[in-house]
């Protein structure tokens, strides 16, 4: 079946694709990140583009005239096999054949919409039900797992397999397994004698405010909702990464490394970032840091300059046994959730250097960073660390984010937000406004109508501004804890908890109190040194450690000691689980 439909491509390959249509206005064109890829293939054809070990342990390396040439081939069958406005999904780790699916949806002029390979087989069906693809590009490793979530839909869902293997064999064996999917590698051979070039493919005729993408929020709140990115919301995110993350820093060149995964909130825009500036995806298919920590150590002109990681990964990164400064420094993107002055000290002693940023799915990931001023100098190195943790100022392609209090709610008035003072002690409402955030919630009228309420994008994050206009999250408007009718920032006691030596991660949460309705837990996960210590003496120890640092209402009087803690994807405490726990 799979081999009759790819000969039947090839064979009506020669009519013409659609032409790109020139701008009614010359002196502007509409902004599109799939030019980032043949851009950059026309300038420097043979460098590094692509480094990967796939499932066969053989390293792939592909350059970006390689690399284009793939996806402009899955462009081809694309646009030979399904009707304009179709979406295409994508399930997989991160591979090449994640990228070149990316470049290759968009050159199509097709929607694409990426999906987290750990949810469960119900989750999987809910997000292919919600972004109504039509078909989806699977690793081999997710295919039983989205054949049982399509098998329950109304609508049949084709599923292209990708081995991520150059092994021949294990091609014949999954034929031989009875297997009719398409398969990658066989589409993209069979294109090989197309000529199609990339400028008349359809990613020059978007209309820049039209559907590129679909990102599936955590759903750590409900049900996910799926985020709309347009063509010009990604090409101005890329554009404020490539400054902020300081992907031309490196006078060898930016060699990043995907510990994030690609699906997330659209790999926060870094697919295109990275290509735009010509850099090296190294790919990974699963965080192991033994090869992570070979990446950062490969030597010079070797070694990755840049990644980016939760502040839970960055733990795992900073705590590995081969853990050691790096040589040079390498340049990462911290975001997900607040992280501590704590992990910023021990990543900067490692020559990790953080680039802190803040944001959502929503805003293609991140939206804002705490930029580092030389005039702290002067000022303590607790205090330094302090506000290299603060989540700062808007991205330059970005408006200025607001503080705000919410006088009535859900009026669509933008006059019922008001600014807090900026005093680092009224709290507020993060809001968004401008280029980088979605267009909207796709198919979900109502929901987009509440979170754009006033004409401002709200995050649900209560935060602080400081007299220097930086803000500073607090918490989740769902974590803080209201304890005797004071909010108790779960954050902020964390970060004074997590400099204590015991104490290799925690969370702090709200518990019932008969007395003050609520009251601060603290769930710890202990370092390997501190486990044989007792538990009683350990909870005194950390109570007195914190009453040092913190208001005596603020301090955790309950500890639980854990090996573990939830959490989602993006290395985000499930602090949800913990309270229902």
């Amino acid at each position: 079946m799979a081999a009759l439909r790819l000969a039947a491509l090839a064979a009506h390959l020669q009519p013409s694709l659609t032409s790109s249509q020139s701008a009614a206005n010359p002196h502007i064109h509409d902004l599109n990140p799939a030019y980032f890829l043949p851009r950059a293939a026309a300038i420097e054809p043979s460098a590094p583009a692509i480094l990967h070990c796939d499932r066969s342990n053989t390293t792939i390396s592909r350059t970006y005239s390689e690399l284009a040439e793939r996806a402009r081939r899955v462009s081809v069958f694309l646009l030979r096999n399904y009707a304009p406005g179709t979406k295409i999904g994508i399930l997989s780790s991160n591979t090449p054949m994640f990228l070149e699916c990316l470049y290759g949806i968009a050159g199509s002029g097709l929607t694409q919409a990426s999906f987290n390979y750990r949810l469960s087989a119900k989750e999987i069906r809910d997000v292919l039900e919600i972004s109504g693809v039509t078909a989806v590009f699977v690793d081999i490793e997710f295919l039983p797992i989205v054949q049982q979530a399509a098998g329950e839909l109304a609508t049949p869902i084709e599923l292209i397999v990708d081995l991520d293997s150059e092994d021949p064999k294990d091609l014949r064996e999954f034929r031989a397994a009875g297997h009719l999917n398409l398969v990658f590698s066989e589409i993209i051979s069979s294109l090989s004698t197309d000529t199609t070039p990339w400028d008349s493919l359809h990613y020059e005729d978007q209309p820049e405010d039209s559907l590129l993408a679909l990102a599936f929020t955590s759903g750590t709140t409900g049900k996910p909702k799926a985020v709309e990115y347009t063509h010009r919301g990604m090409y101005l995110a890329a554009m404020a990464n490539i400054i902020e993350a300081e992907l031309n820093r490196s006078s060898s060149g930016c060699r990043y490394l995907w510990t994030l995964p690609m699906f997330h909130a659209g790999g926060w825009s870094f697919p295109y970032a990275v290509t735009a500036v010509r850099g090296l995806h190294i790919c990974l298919r699963r965080i192991d840091y033994d090869l992570v920590w070979r990446y950062l150590n490969a030597g010079p002109g070797k070694s990755a300059t840049h990644y980016n990681a939760a502040p839970t990964v960055n733990l795992q990164i900073c705590e590995h046994p081969s853990a050691k400064r790096v040589p040079e420094p390498v340049m990462v993107t911290v975001a997900a959730s607040p992280p501590s002055p704590a992990l910023f000290k021990k990543m900067v002693s490692l020559n990790l250097l953080p680039v802190h940023t803040y944001g959502m799915t929503e805003t293609y990931g991140p939206i804002s960073r705490g930029y580092i001023l030389s005039e702290w100098a002067s000022e303590s190195e607790e205090q330094q660390f302090k506000k290299m943790a603060r989540q700062g100022h808007g991205f330059l392609t970005s408006r200025k984010l607001r503080v705000v209090k919410q006088k009535s709610e859900y009026s669509n008035n933008p006059d019922s937000l008001e600014d807090v003072a900026r005093n680092g002690s009224e709290i507020g409402e993060v809001v968004f406004q401008g280029n980088i955030c979605m267009k909207g919630y796709h198919n979900d009228e109502e929901a987009t109508k509440k979170v754009w309420d006033g004409g401002w994008l709200h995050s649900g994050d209560l935060a602080v501004v400081h007299p220097d206009g930086a803000i500073e999250i607090l918490d989740r408007g769902k974590d803080i804890i209201i304890s005797g009718g004071e909010n108790i920032s779960s954050v902020a006691v964390e970060n004074v908890l997590s400099a204590h030596p015991a104490i290799l991660e925690v969370a702090v949460i709200g518990i019932p109190d008969e007395k003050f309705g609520e009251k601060p837990k603290a769930i710890i996960i202990l370092r390997p040194e501190a486990k044989s210590t007792d538990p009683a003496t350990l909870t005194r120890d950390l109570i007195a450690f914190a009453r040092k640092h913190l208001g005596g209402f603020q301090v955790p009087k309950d500890y639980s000691f854990v090996e573990d803690l939830p959490k989602t994807s993006t290395g985000k405490i499930r602090k949800k689980e913990l309270r229902e726990a």
